[in-house]
């Protein structure tokens, strides 16, 4: 095999169907879209989904491996369902409403857990879905029940779930939702975040399956994150 063989993307592709179905990483983005993010907030986001999406899609392999679903709120909307990233149309997205942060985060969780359910049947494997929520504004439902089950899913293992305070405001509220430690992003850095991002798929992609890796601390030197206290 000469050398342009061997880096030819489509020789590449043809082995990588032969091998079987292609091992797919579910991300899930629950982002805000109320009336608070009118503006350079809502501009920022969409220029970063944007580069984020384009980063993914020229790669042939996360392209197809990252499964993609895009849910936002003020009123809760499904803009698109899990699907591959070369089969996903990114939307823009427009600032409506007030912040229906519950009922978001508690139909996220059910599209992932259809999903998962999906792919097992299919003998697909799949690993631990991400969920990413940006939240700019305080809910104006009741998120109570969706804490809940994002605790309990994460006790069963069955998801790991990030927060993103975006207007500095809602750590406390967040530090209730989420497990884990949320982060509140510097200065709408939407495009650094969601390269930080990024490059932990492309970590988790070319790990062994089943493998954790560490995303680098976004509060770090140089990270997207405001530097606060554990």
């Amino acid at each position: 095999m000469t050398l342009a063989q061997f880096c030819d993307p489509e020789l590449d592709a043809i082995e990588r169907q032969l091998s079987g179905p292609e091992p797919r990483y579910p991300l899930m983005l629950i982002v805000d879209t109320s009336s608070s993010m009118e503006g350079e907030a809502l501009s920022a986001l969409n220029n970063g989904l944007e580069r984020f999406y384009s980063e993914i899609a020229a790669d042939p392999i996360l392209s197809d491996r990252v499964e993609l679903a895009l849910i936002s709120y003020g009123p809760a909307q499904v803009h698109v369902p899990f699907q591959p990233v070369s089969q996903f149309t990114l939307p823009t997205l427009q600032a409506n409403g007030r912040a229906s942060l519950g009922e978001a985060v508690s139909l996220g969780l059910d599209l992932v857990a259809a999903r998962e359910e999906e792919l097992s049947l299919e003998n697909v494997y799949s690993s631990q879905p991400w969920v990413f929520l940006l939240s700019h504004s305080a809910p104006c439902d009741e998120w109570q029940l969706a804490a809940w089950q994002v605790e309990d899913l994460e006790k069963q293992g069955a998801l790991s779930f990030f927060a993103v305070d975006l207007g500095g405001q809602n750590l406390s509220l967040l530090e209730q939702v989420s497990v884990r430690r949320p982060f509140a992003l510097d200065s709408y850095r939407f495009s650094d975040l969601f390269s930080w991002l990024h490059e932990g798929l492309g970590a988790l992609c070319w790990a062994e399956p089943g493998d954790a890796i560490a995303l680098k601390n976004p509060a770090a030197d140089g990270g997207w994150a405001k530097s606060t206290s554990a």
